[in-house]
């Protein structure tokens, strides 16, 4: 038992010197790496305090306008998200095109082109933009610049998303006014409805859209049927 009890404080000595030893010596080590670090990023010896400070400058610059050029992108990545674009860039030859649609501030779907780029030229390589849209027409739109081809196919994409969703909120609002579902064909360009009036008379609703990128009926037809006769007004915008 004396013989441990004596040892005992020699080990715990031994101990603390050997932590003190290996911290001194991973702070020599941490110093030696940072002189390493900084003489390998600039390239330079150290002992040129003029030169390494004209090396520092110039690094200091070069991340500034990086980091400038970083942020310059992002504003006009999220600029071009807001205005419903944005860029992909696939390979030399394809870059890709998405095109989301909105209606009263809530996004619906995201629509993808993608163009296959000859020289100054674009063209449509694969695309998923419905059939019912005028593709011709914006393909002739993409020869003049993309600008004019993402401005055609958004107002399409973006008027055709508002008169379903009007479709939709039509049936849902009207209620028990509504006789039937509302009607439309597949371009919601043309729908017609059947409504109560409080005379208990229906009221027949034809719209039409005289431009598929238009959000807005320009042409409403409405009859209304009291008994036998048949009472009708044509309004246009």
């Amino acid at each position: 038992r004396e013989r441990e009890s004596s040892t005992a404080p020699a080990t715990l000595s031994f101990s603390g010197a050997t932590v003190r030893t290996l911290q001194a010596r991973k702070q020599h080590l941490q110093a030696l790496l940072a002189r390493k670090t900084l003489a390998t990023d600039v390239n330079l010896n150290a002992d040129d305090p003029q030169e390494l400070s004209v090396v520092m400058k110039e690094k200091v610059q070069q991340e500034a306008a990086a980091s400038q050029q970083w942020r310059q992108s992002s504003e006009a990545y999220i600029a071009y998200r807001l205005a419903g674009h944005s860029f992909f860039p696939l390979s030399p030859s394809l870059t890709g095109l998405r095109i989301d649609t909105f209606y009263r501030g809530k996004y619906y779907e995201q629509y993808y082109v993608i163009l296959k780029i000859d020289g100054e030229q674009f063209s449509i390589h694969k695309h998923t933009l419905p059939p019912f849209l005028p593709l011709a027409t914006l393909r002739a739109h993409l020869h003049t610049s993309v600008r004019l081809f993402l401005q055609h196919a958004s107002a399409h994409l973006n008027a055709w998303v508002a008169r379903r969703q009007q479709v939709a909120e039509l049936q849902q609002e009207a209620g028990n006014a509504l006789r039937g579902e509302v009607l439309s064909n597949r371009m919601f360009d043309c729908v017609r409805c059947v409504l109560r009036t409080k005379q208990n008379t229906k009221l027949h609703v034809h719209l039409f859209f005289r431009d598929a990128a238009l959000s807005h009926p320009t042409r409403a037809v409405l009859r209304e049927k009291t008994g036998v006769y048949l009472f009708g007004v044509c309004v246009c915008v």
